[in-house]
């Protein structure tokens, strides 16, 4: 028999257990002589080095959509603190660390979340969609991937996205979070953007990446392509691009065997990451070939 942890047999310990586990893992932070990124630009670099985008409701919960115009408002306070944020060489970036305080002028609403292997409500529910986006645009750059969770479990279907299923990454202020550190030699920066329907995240450099590690933007072959533009016109199709993604991935592919997450070397080795697609003619970047359904929360 499974034995109960302290918090089940008093419940009145979890706001304490939980100001604890919040306060240590901050403090952490301070005391890891990592250097967490801050800086937050108004201009955007040159460089793009990636795009995705992804629904913004999903009508398949089971639950009442008011939770759905609560997830968006939670994303819009979380996407505020991180949109523009730089990541320089040397810097990590921390999600929670960026959007502590993203609901100081403005709490967060209930939106839907995962407590205990159980789907519910809460405060800031649904905020794992930004950081399942973000997980997806950063394996799409050198950026080194430190730390990162999945979900354990998932109780409704998923709305279509670029990247495949189980990409993503599971959030819990205290617990877990989702960290890059950047070990090369270029700035890079955040930059989400919200329309009626979607959200989208690109991830911009100082320069062009030498050898094109990375593509534009993402395109689902099985499905609808994808303009330069996020929210630009769908149904494009295009061939596959001839060339392995080892070409233009090294990095990726070199550290798939010894990456501790095993998503992540699973999908590093997967046969999916050798269909590329050449966007438009006359323009020399690529996009990921890959479809699927993106793991966003709730």
């Amino acid at each position: 028999m499974k034995r109960k942890r302290i918090t089940q047999i008093f419940p009145w310990l979890i706001p304490l257990r939980t100001w604890q586990r919040k306060f240590f893992f901050y403090l952490g932070m301070k005391l890891d002589r990592n250097r967490y990124t801050s800086c937050v630009q108004e201009n955007l670099l040159p460089a793009e080095v990636f795009s995705s985008r992804c629904p913004l409701y999903n009508k398949e919960t089971g639950f009442d959509m008011v939770y759905q115009e609560n997830k968006v408002h939670n994303l819009k306070l979380a996407a505020a603190a991180i949109d523009r944020m730089l990541i320089r060489p040397g810097e990590t970036f921390s999600f929670s660390l960026a959007t502590r305080h993203a609901d100081r002028r403005e709490p967060y609403r209930d939106g839907l979340t995962v407590i205990n292997g159980r789907l519910t409500t809460a405060p800031g529910g649904g905020m794992c969609q930004l950081s399942n986006l973000l997980f997806w645009v950063f394996l799409h750059s050198p950026l080194t991937i430190v730390e990162r969770h999945g979900h354990g479990s998932k109780d409704f279907p998923e709305p279509p996205s670029d990247a495949p299923m189980g990409v993503d990454a599971t959030l819990a202020e205290g617990w877990k979070d989702l960290k890059v550190r950047n070990d090369t030699d270029h700035t890079f920066q955040i930059h989400i953007a919200f329309d009626p329907e979607q959200i989208s995240g690109q991830l911009y450099a100082d320069d062009q990446l030498a050898g094109d590690l990375s593509p534009q933007t993402g395109t689902c072959l099985g499905g609808s392509g994808r303009d330069p533009d996020p929210f630009g016109p769908k149904d494009r199709r295009t061939p596959k691009y001839p060339h392995p993604v080892s070409e233009y991935m090294p990095h990726r592919l070199h550290a798939a065997g010894r990456h501790r997450d095993p998503v992540i070397r699973k999908l590093l080795k997967s046969p999916l990451l050798h269909d590329w697609t050449p966007l438009r003619p006359g323009r020399e970047h690529l996009v990921c070939g890959l479809g699927g359904d993106m793991r966003n929360s709730n």
